[in-house]
């Protein structure tokens, strides 16, 4: 039922951070309105509302509902945690997951999508559509519609975007296809696929430009989605900070698993795209860091003013219900 709903709580989950829905609750001839977080299946009770809940249990209810306060918030807290970091260790239940674990790739163990991710989906569809039809010659058309800083506005300016759906290899596609596929579903569930679709569009220009500004080969193309797609990365690690992702690594030909919050891989990354702009403004590397740092500058911009707005509307919807209550 709470995945229906759609009506936005001003309450937000404890265990992930983000806003949880509100979904109604019949007991009796009363009814009210409990909040749910679907991903971390947590539900909150105002005051007075577990109390009228019919509870099944070996222990009378007087004795439930008398427990110390501290003690029931050290038990709920406790449940919290575990439901965090319940099979986020080792590696993970779908074995797809280990493939691209072995090329490298972050693995998120679980934060499902509770809609349909057309934009995404479409996007991908796309980009490995495009990166089919060029194979006969991949060359010539990267030198068309490839980004060229030296001669940014040709063909109309439409090189400014068509670098989002040129890929150089195989590996290049399987690479920000993954990160689209993974990480896209959830910010285009928290954005709505036309501010999602508009995030990618601001990414992949803001990228371009920096690129252009940076790099001093003005005359190599560059190409690739991962401007916009750095903008999914960091937006994805700021909703979902403590969401936990799995790496593989070998040490004495033994597989070790590490799991870091998402926060944490997102500051490692960062510093890492540092390093590498340091290598490409001296022209040492093929890969444009700071068309991924700008696409991330654009991530964590339509991350601020949608938190913004959701502090706005939370604020005005909480003196609503003050004003009714007086």
């Amino acid at each position: 039922m709470a995945r229906k709903r759609k009506k936005q709580s001003i309450v937000t989950c404890p265990a992930c951070g983000d806003f949880m829905l509100e979904v109604p609750l019949e007991v009796g001839e009363i009814q009210y309105e409990i909040d749910v977080c679907c991903p971390c299946q947590v539900f909150w009770f105002d005051e007075g509302e577990f109390e009228k809940l019919p509870i099944k249990s070996e222990l009378p209810i007087e004795y439930l509902l008398q427990a110390r306060p501290d003690y029931r918030e050290a038990a709920a807290i406790a449940r919290l945690d575990e439901i965090r970091y319940r099979n986020q260790e080792g590696p993970p239940d779908e074995s797809w997951k280990t493939v691209f674990a072995y090329l490298g790739m972050p693995i998120e163990y679980d934060n499902p999508s509770n809609i349909r991710p057309t934009a995404t989906w479409t996007l991908a569809g796309l980009c490995t559509l495009v990166f089919l039809l060029m194979q006969p010659d991949p060359t010539a058309v990267i030198n068309q519609l490839g980004f060229i800083p030296d001669h940014a506005w040709r063909s109309g300016g439409i090189t400014w975007l068509s670098p989002f759906f040129l890929h150089a290899d195989f590996f290049h596609l399987l690479g920000n296809m993954y990160f689209l596929l993974v990480f896209g579903d959830n910010v285009e569930e928290q954005l709505g696929w036309k501010r999602y679709l508009l995030m990618l569009l601001v990414g992949s220009l803001v990228g371009s430009i920096f690129h252009s500004l940076g790099d001093p080969r003005g005359m190599i193309p560059c190409v690739g989605a991962s401007d916009g797609i750095s903008a999914i990365i960091v937006y994805y690690a700021l909703q979902f900070p403590r969401e936990r992702l799995g790496f593989m690594w070998w040490f004495y030909f033994r597989v070790h698993w590490i799991t870091l919050p998402a926060f944490s891989a997102l500051v490692l990354w960062f510093v890492y795209q540092i390093i590498l702009a340091g290598f490409q403004t001296n022209g040492l590397t093929n890969v444009s860091a700071l068309a991924h740092l700008s696409g991330a500058i654009t991530g964590a911009t339509f991350w601020w003013f949608r938190k913004v707005r959701q502090s706005t509307e939370a604020g005005n919807q909480s003196t609503r219900i003050q004003s009714v209550f007086k």
